[in-house]
């Protein structure tokens, strides 16, 4: 009988280390890894809308350069836009 209490008292023993030292790196692991996980979700998604509104304003850009054309050829003078004058 006494076997069976030091053989119960060091499995509780054993859970207790677990529970106090271990357990807690596994948590903080898997919280930082889904933290991550979020982040780079997110940074994804930002540079997906960027790209969108990059190409955005590319076409209209275009198009204000096509409009302008047409309006310097019927006469009509625009200023240049600040984009247009480096370009």
């Amino acid at each position: 009988m006494a076997d069976q209490g030091g053989v119960r008292g060091f499995t509780m023993t054993a859970w207790m280390e677990f529970k106090t030292t271990i357990l807690p790196w596994v948590v903080a692991a898997a919280f930082i890894a889904l933290a991550q996980l979020n982040h780079l979700r997110e940074v994804r998604t930002l540079e997906e809308a960027n790209a969108r509104l990059t190409s955005v304003i590319g076409e209209m850009r275009e198009e204000l350069r096509a409009t302008n054309h047409l309006l310097s050829t019927q006469g009509y003078t625009l200023p240049p836009t600040s984009a247009g004058a480096s370009q």
